[in-house]
This record gives C-alpha cells, sequence and structure tokens, in this order.
C-alpha cells in the first residue's frame, strides 16, 4: 500500500492545509469535544505541515512539526482509520524527521496519547516518566534521537 502514497509539505493557508485540518477536527478533536482555537490555529501558522495522499489524490494523513530551538515537537499525527496499519504512519513520520534532520535537528519528541504509544516504539521512540492528561486524555511523553 505504502508504494501508492504520495507524503508531502503543504504550507499553512493553503487547499491542503483546510484539508488536513477537516480530518484532524473529525478524528482527533471532535470526539474528544474540543475544537480549534486561536492560538491552536496560532501555533498551526508556525508549525511545519505534512499530508499523506493515496492514489485518488486524497489527503489520508497529516503530522505536525514545531521547531524548538534544537529540536522539534511533532503534533497531530494522525492517518484516518481505514488507512491504518498500511505503513503510511512510518512515512509521515519518517518524512518530517528527515526534513528536520536535514535541517541539523536530531531530537524529536511528542506527547503520545496512550492508544499510539506502540506505534511510536515501534518507530524508534522511548517513552519513560509518569503518564499525564492532555487535552482530557491520558499521554505520555515520547523522544528519538538520531
Amino acid at each position: 500500500m505504502t508504494n501508492n502514497v504520495l507524503i508531502k509539505a503543504v504550507s499553512f493557508d493553503s487547499q491542503e492545509y483546510y484539508q488536513a485540518r477537516e480530518i484532524r477536527e473529525k478524528y482527533l478533536r471532535l470526539p474528544l469535544r474540543i475544537i480549534f482555537t486561536d492560538e491552536d490555529l496560532e501555533i498551526d501558522r508556525y508549525s511545519y505541515h505534512f499530508v499523506a495522499y493515496n492514489e485518488q489524490n486524497m489527503i489520508v494523513g497529516c503530522v505536525l512539526g514545531i521547531r524548538e530551538n534544537h529540536q522539534v515537537k511533532i503534533r497531530q499525527m494522525l492517518v484516518i482509520p481505514e488507512y491504518q496499519k498500511k505503513g503510511i504512519g512510518s512515512l509521515l513520520l519518517n518524512k518530517i524527521e528527515e526534513f528536520f534532520y536535514n535541517l541539523g535537528i536530531n531530537h524529536f519528541y511528542l506527547h503520545g496519547r496512550k492508544e499510539s504509544i506502540i506505534f511510536y516504539q515501534k518507530n524508534g521512540y522511548i517513552f519513560a516518566g509518569n503518564s499525564f492528561i492532555e487535552v482530557g486524555i491520558p499521554h505520555q511523553r515520547g523522544d528519538k534521537f538520531y
């Protein structure tokens, strides 16, 4: 499946950004009864956005990266349910990490939802420390160094 997937960086305020934001809202936010705030949209403005397209040129996944000095916070990672477990999430993660690695950054971190931790571990993230509540659900911090 992954050979028919295109991973691409997209600009904030582009048509692709709005399509990806719609799926983020549908799958990540609405189930938790949260909406995008002005602060969330300001964070989006300064984030790097990558999307995954299927063979019909439909966005089926996305991820954001926020550069914080010499590290990057990975956020809002998502592959829509019918495309999960096909390697697309790993492709998205690898692409954004590669982009920042080429800029000289080798430390990535994220706040993984409890149900996503195994996926991130398979992609090289190490989870340590206690879980914490973020957006009303348990998360844990994961780090990856190249």
